[in-house]
């Protein structure tokens, strides 16, 4: 077989499918357009909003003012990124909310727990 032959059995070959797709009127069922996909994050993301308003907000409404500088196990560090990853859905939410919560919610308990054993 030569080049000139089987260059042009691609040839005809790349022709015919561009024909078929030219053919092609409608779209495939499972595909879904750029302004139904843009409509469904929107819809995601206002749904994400109410839900993490109330989890990342205190039971105070005091704004993040003060900045300080911590050392942490890196141990620690790794559970504070898997709390931000897996359990809050919020992706936005900020490292500062998650353990402004999580310092809270141990005040609670050891408040608790010392009003126990009074």
């Amino acid at each position: 077989m030569s080049k000139t032959s089987g260059s042009k059995g691609l040839l005809a070959s790349i022709q015919e499918k561009g024909k078929q797709l030219e053919t092609q009127e409608e779209p495939l069922k499972n595909q879904i357009t750029i302004e139904e996909k843009q409509e469904l994050k929107n819809e995601n993301s206002e749904e994400l909003k109410n839900k993490n308003s109330k989890e990342s907000k205190n039971s105070s409404s005091e704004e993040l003012s003060i900045k300080r500088s911590y050392t942490l196990r890196p141990s620690t560090v790794k559970k504070l990124e898997e709390l931000k990853v897996f359990v809050y859905t919020d992706p936005k939410i900020k490292f500062n909310d998650i353990v402004d919560e999580a310092i809270n919610l141990l005040y609670e308990k050891k408040k608790e727990l010392r009003n126990e054993n009074s």
